[in-house]
């Protein structure tokens, strides 16, 4: 088994296709022995974080966009507007 910790540490591309790609890096070094199942946890779990951080700004931006297009008069549209069901 190779030392795992003298791996090449690469940049990710800080995109959701660079995620990707270390994702499958982490994966074939976890099946090739090259990392340990506690490190291939911890780049799940950041990667896992990053994804809710990027759903939060989305969330956000959406929320702001439908405040700024609320008047006045409009109490059912925006981002606080009732739900239709069905």
């Amino acid at each position: 088994m190779t030392d795992v910790n003298k791996r090449e540490v690469k940049d990710l591309v800080p995109t959701s296709k660079g995620l990707q790609a270390g994702l499958v890096e982490e994966w074939n070094d976890l099946r090739k022995g090259r990392t340990t199942p506690q490190s291939a946890r911890a780049v799940g779990s950041i990667a896992g974080y990053l994804i809710q951080l990027k759903r939060l700004e989305m969330d956000y931006a959406r929320f702001i966009a439908d405040a700024r297009t609320d008047t006045p008069d409009d109490t059912e549209s925006g981002p606080l507007k009732a739900i239709a069901f069905g």
